[in-house]
């Protein structure tokens, strides 16, 4: 049996502020994955789109599903999301990015400013939860 997605809104509590969930309930799960930090970065090592927010997103997300596709899953079952921005006003960018590329699979979602990462190229990185 899949798991159970369900979008979970209290209008009690300040509504999201673009496509995404106050909160997912997930019931009858298999399995959880949990990602690691995921930036633009290639099998190389190589910052991919080195000073463009776009591109590093789209990476950024690409890695992403190949890291679901090998725990047996997809965009459609990640319910949390978690983007650390170098730069903040970068935010609406990555999620017209963000949204363009989960199709309508609304997980959860925070953004945190931080003062940079390891490689100075890199504008982001995320995380994901995902279930199946």
């Amino acid at each position: 049996m899949a798991a159970n997605k369900e979008v979970v809104f209290n209008p009690k509590v300040l509504p999201p502020r673009g496509p995404y969930a106050q909160a997912i309930k997930v019931s009858n799960v298999s399995s959880t994955i949990y990602t690691g930090t995921i930036t633009a970065l290639d099998v190389n090592w190589n910052v991919v789109g080195a000073g463009d927010i776009r591109e590093q997103t789209r990476k950024t997300i690409e890695n992403l599903e190949l890291i679901l596709e090998a725990a047996g899953a997809t965009l459609a079952d990640v319910v949390k999301t978690t983007w650390y921005l170098v730069d903040i006003t970068h935010m609406p960018i990555v999620a017209e990015i963000r949204n363009e590329m989960f199709k309508g699979a609304v997980p959860a979602s925070g953004t945190i400013p931080i003062n940079g990462l390891y490689y100075p190229e890199l504008l982001l990185e995320m995380e994901a939860i995902a279930v199946i």
